[in-house]
């Protein structure tokens, strides 16, 4: 009997041993997120996976750093692995918890877009809160504007197919 449960015990250690722990941090406030971000830049995205083949939806992208904002990471090429899309040609704000080579964007806010248009230059000389404000404001301003569109768009459609 006691050789059954040892056994019955030792399964879930088993099973866990086999798993790939995708580290992600849920946003609370502005301080943990910067407290927890071991890497944040500006990058384009030169190459994005399709999240739809891979079962965890954990996927490789190729960007090319530009800024560095916090943490060690190095202007140029990198890869990176991420649950959220990316278009290529685009600027976002990446966000890793993990140390470098390794560039993991899996926790909320860790892969934004940055505006068309945006002007760099008005991060110098703030601290990386400001910083990220900046971003965060611009690229929200952003999404209400897209937002407000496919709204009036999503209207008109419903319009459009009327009987």
């Amino acid at each position: 009997m006691k050789r059954k449960l040892a056994m019955a015990a030792m399964i879930p250690l088993l099973a866990a041993s086999t798993c790939w722990a995708v580290r992600g941090y849920l946003f609370t406030d502005l301080d943990t997120y910067i407290k927890h971000g071991k890497q944040i830049v500006l990058a384009e995205a030169l190459e994005s996976g399709n999240p739809d083949k891979h079962e965890d939806g954990l996927y490789v992208a190729k960007v090319k750093v530009s800024k560095v904002l916090a943490g060690k990471t190095r202007l140029g090429k990198l890869q990176i692995y991420t649950i959220y899309p990316l278009s290529r040609g685009e600027l976002y704000l990446l966000y890793s918890s993990s140390d470098p080579p390794d560039f993991q964007s899996t926790s909320e806010l860790s892969v934004v877009s940055v505006p068309n248009g945006f002007d760099v230059k008005r991060l110098n000389g703030k601290s990386l809160k400001q910083q990220l404000v900046v971003i965060f404001e611009a690229s929200r301003s952003q999404m209400s504007r897209d937002l407000r569109m496919g709204q009036k768009q999503y209207e008109l459609l419903g319009k459009a197919i009327a009987p």
